[in-house]
């Protein structure tokens, strides 16, 4: 009895151990984690890339990429241009009514010609879908030169941006002469348009050159007065001249009274030059009166020409200083000196 007892015993250790190796080495197949195999670069004998490498990066970027600018890639450009821009002007002059932009094409350019009406309250134009090519840019006005620009549209600049000038057509030429029959330099020459009762007009004015001669730029047709002198303080008699539709120049030759001239020096407290200062020179006394109005310049002068002899009062109208008032005496042919101490405001 005890004998077989003991070989039973026997028998199970070596089971007991074969099943415990078995588990073990199960259990080792479950841990063990080789990594990824290795893959093919595509080419034989090639290098394989490394492992963890990230093979979706181009899909990933293509995915991020901007729908819409692959789009704006893949389009082409418009087939035509735009041309916009304004109408200018001198700063004396008015835009007139009925400007008229007309853009034509030019022989081996194909399209129509384009007519565009130019509100004088915002003279601003645009021009859309024009093909490619030569053409032609013109801008018609009453009283003004028409000028015309030659314009090559291109796809590489499909937006042209113009500035469009006015330039005076008709003019008023002409000369001053002082009392003793030289050219009065520097005269000032003004032409009012007669129009009707309760109407205002700007004046067209210049300044005489060295040779007494003028040019009053931008008239139009009808009647104007020429004299010399500011528009309120005449210092000849006035010329009158009729513009007629077809007229595109006239000539006036005015004449002065005896005149003299006044260098006023314009200066602060301290006696240092002020610049910039409007200063009037208002003739005294009876008769026809006559203001003239000079700026200082850097070294605070105001020089005073063509003044008809007589008593002046002087004084600052800037609105950026204040001054007295300076008494002058001014005789034909010669020039007067004073100085007006300002104040700043």
């Amino acid at each position: 009895m005890r004998g077989g007892g003991t070989n039973r015993g026997r028998s199970v250790r070596p089971a007991f151990y074969g099943l415990a190796a078995l588990l073990l080495a199960i259990l080792a197949v479950l841990l063990w984690d080789p990594g990824p195999a290795p893959t093919d670069s595509g080419a034989a004998g090639g290098p394989s890339p490394a492992a963890g490498a990230d093979r979706s990066a181009p899909a990933a970027a293509a995915a991020a990429s901007d729908p819409a600018d692959r789009r704006r890639e893949d389009s082409p450009a418009p087939p035509w241009a735009t041309v916009q821009g304004q109408v200018v002007k001198p700063g004396w002059a008015e835009f007139p009514p009925g400007m008229l932009l007309v853009l034509q094409p030019q022989p081996g350019t194909e399209g129509e010609t384009y007519r565009v009406a130019v509100d004088p309250s915002h003279p601003f134009f645009r021009l859309d879908r024009v093909p490619f090519g030569g053409w032609r840019l013109e801008l018609r006005a009453a009283g003004f030169q028409s000028d015309p620009q030659l314009l090559t549209l291109t796809p590489d600049d499909p937006w042209r941006s113009l500035l469009v000038p006015l330039k005076p057509d008709r003019v008023i030429r002409g000369r001053v002469l002082g009392a003793d029959g030289l050219p009065a330099a520097g005269a000032r020459v003004t032409a009012q348009r007669v129009v009707e009762p309760g109407r205002a007009v700007l004046p067209l004015v210049a300044r005489a050159d060295e040779r007494g001669e003028f040019e009053l730029l931008g008239a139009r047709p009808g009647t104007y007065r020429v004299h010399a002198g500011p528009a309120r303080s005449p210092l000849s008699d006035p010329v009158q001249i009729a513009f007629a539709p077809e007229a595109r120049e006239a000539w006036v030759e005015l004449q002065l009274p005896p005149t003299g001239a006044l260098l006023l020096r314009v200066e602060s407290t301290g006696g240092e030059p002020v610049a910039g200062v409007r200063v009037n020179a208002t003739r005294l006394g009876r008769g026809r009166g006559h203001v003239a109005t000079e700026v200082s310049d850097p070294e605070g002068l105001c020089r005073f020409r063509h003044l008809p002899v007589g008593e002046y009062v002087v004084a600052s109208v800037s609105g950026r200083h204040r001054s007295g008032t300076v008494r002058v005496t001014v005789l034909a042919g010669a020039e007067a000196e004073a100085r007006l101490e300002v104040v700043p405001l």
